[in-house]
């Protein structure tokens, strides 16, 4: 039995052309790792002077570590590019900084030994306390190394948010200045 013929669609081989125009159209919206609204695409289309200049940022990247309850950043230099903003020494020294640092507030035995007493109900109440006092502690020390990165180096600036999403970006000065006065 032989299937009919389908009629060209957007997923038959007729309409390639569909697909290179989208694919053309999402390439030239993108911004700054985010896709705009449809007005100013149609904008951005018409005008390019529209758009803003892309901004190069290291974007520092973590990891979850002791079954997921503390953070570790990534401190080997040739993993992340560095875009030219800082040297290779600089960034594994001050990402090494870092890490030894939030030591201090890791999760310990006590933690997972509190953990594994689960069923019992109390235990989670003590590791619930210990959590956010945990927390507390990293949030602050982050806080803390993020202005001591800045004083270091006063070139570059260094950004820990949270919301939407947890993201530690470094940038020139230069750049961020701009950012903030647009």
């Amino acid at each position: 039995m032989q299937s009919s013929p389908r009629p060209p669609g957007p997923f038959s081989s007729s309409s390639k052309s569909f697909w290179e125009k989208t694919e053309k159209d999402q390439r030239s919206i993108k911004v700054m790792s985010a896709y705009i609204d449809d007005a100013t695409a149609k904008a951005v289309l018409v005008d390019p002077q529209v758009v803003k200049p892309k901004i190069v940022c290291i974007d520092v990247p973590f990891r979850y570590v002791n079954g997921g309850l503390d953070i570790k950043f990534e401190e080997d230099p040739f993993i992340v590019p560095l875009h030219g903003i800082m040297t290779a020494g600089d960034y594994e020294a001050s990402i090494r900084d870092l890490n030894e640092r939030l030591i201090e507030c890791r999760a310990s035995k006590v933690d997972f030994a509190l953990i594994g007493m689960g069923p019992l109900l109390l235990p989670l109440v003590y590791f619930a306390l210990r959590s956010k006092k945990q927390k507390k502690l990293r949030r602050n020390i982050i806080r803390q190394f993020v202005v001591d990165f800045n004083r270091q180096y006063p070139h570059l600036v260094m950004r820990w948010s949270t919301r939407p999403i947890k993201v530690m970006m470094i940038m020139k000065r230069q750049d961020y200045d701009a950012i903030e006065n647009s």
